[in-house]
């Protein structure tokens, strides 16, 4: 446990990394968003972008967990939502994500904040109607995933809707060729830093069961790719 804690921390510290807004990002950032500015264009998938916005508009007060730049916050709220909160425990990721809203003009009905790992456990029950998160809950150590499971199943009230998206299933093999060492089973570590924990679409159905009801599973891509591989699945409270 004392091994996966600390590479735990070292994964916290790379993601923490890269949300660092320098002088220099902050004026090409600048350059490039206004309060005209559409926070689709933030999104580095519009697929998986209009499928959040589609799933969530509609609801009232929204939780992004794992927000980082805040790109699918920032989408519901210009959507309509009256509240969204972006959370992060990557300081970094919650300053650029306030910074960007700033840019966009989305100065109300909108935060985000960077947070302890045990945040939400000192939210109250039923606080949110809807809630994202993308990228987070397969690149930590299960035992943190499911401690959000349960969590977001307490916070989110009767009906939310919960959006979860992630990667595409890699099978669990070393390839010294790209840095790439599996340890426990499906960590995939890359260069030393843990990047992924590698589950099927049935494992992560059978994990989701166990605290919502699984709605729906599709398939993204990112704008970059030809292929839709990634995986969001929309969960629905039913407690």
């Amino acid at each position: 446990m004392d091994n996966i804690r600390q590479e735990y921390d070292e994964a916290l510290k790379f993601w923490d990394s890269g949300y660092e807004m320098t002088d220099e990002k902050k004026a090409e950032q600048e350059q490039k968003w206004t309060p005209e500015s559409d926070a689709m264009d933030l999104a580095y998938s519009k697929q998986l972008a209009s499928i959040i916005r589609d799933e969530l508009k509609n609801q009232t007060h929204v939780l992004d967990y794992g927000c980082g730049r805040g790109w699918a916050g920032m989408l519901l709220r210009q959507a309509g939502c009256k509240s969204v909160l972006g959370v992060d425990v990557s300081p970094r990721a919650a300053e650029s994500a306030r910074y960007l809203a700033a840019l966009l003009g989305i100065t109300e009905g909108y935060d985000a904040q960077a947070i302890e790992e045990n945040w939400l456990s000192s939210v109250p029950d039923d606080t949110f109607d809807g809630a994202v998160t993308v990228n987070v809950l397969d690149v930590i150590p299960p035992h943190v995933t499911e401690d959000i499971l349960s969590e977001l199943r307490r916070v989110t009230a009767p009906g939310a809707k919960i959006v979860i998206a992630m990667n595409y299933y890699m099978e669990p093999r070393d390839n010294p060729e790209k840095n790439t060492v599996i340890r426990y089973g499906n960590h995939v570590f890359l260069n030393g830093i843990l990047r992924m924990v590698t589950r099927t679409d049935e494992e992560w159905q059978q994990l989701f069961s166990r605290f919502f009801h699984v709605d729906s599973l599709r398939r993204y891509a990112w704008n970059t790719e030809e292929n839709a591989r990634r995986r969001v699945f929309t969960l629905i409270n039913r407690k």
